[in-house]
């Protein structure tokens, strides 16, 4: 490599570990600013509400249910398309998978999905008839209903 005579060669190491020290600095005094008032927060939170436990908030069971609404049975719910709400009358005759479970009416069964959440607290057993509120959803060739509110009869 050529390189010139009169060219002098200046250190740049302190310049670099100068400007790396200030900027921990300024980091760690940023971090120092921004966690005292957030510990003391939860350390405060912590003794005030250490002895009492949280209120559980009520499940919404209200809503709207229309007076003509028409409830559909399973055979007529699966031929419906992606999307359409559907209303149905039957049992839930068991449980297949974590959500999955099997819906039976008069006219057959139906693989319905029911989260957490549509069960808004109701317990039902194989013997009792339910309304299940829902939409019907298709993913390539197996259809199911993707229930979204459980009303025993």
């Amino acid at each position: 490599m050529y390189m010139p005579r009169n060219v002098s060669i200046r250190p740049v190491r302190p310049f670099r570990l100068s400007c790396a020290l200030a900027l921990i600095l300024l980091l760690a005094a940023v971090l120092l600013l921004d966690c005292r008032p957030v510990q003391a927060k939860k350390d405060r939170e912590a003794h005030e509400f250490s002895a009492v436990a949280p209120v559980p908030r009520p499940l919404d069971t209200g809503g709207y249910i229309p007076a003509d609404e028409t409830v559909l049975s399973a055979r007529d719910a699966l031929t419906r398309g992606d999307g359409t709400w559907v209303v149905l009358r039957g049992n839930i005759s068991r449980r297949v998978g974590e959500k999955e479970y099997v819906f039976t009416d008069a006219s057959g069964n139906a693989d319905v999905r029911i989260g957490q959440k549509a069960w808004q607290g109701v317990q039902v057993s194989a013997g009792e008839t339910v309304l299940l509120y829902g939409k019907v959803r298709r993913h390539w060739e197996h259809s199911f209903i993707d229930i979204r509110r459980v009303v025993r009869q």
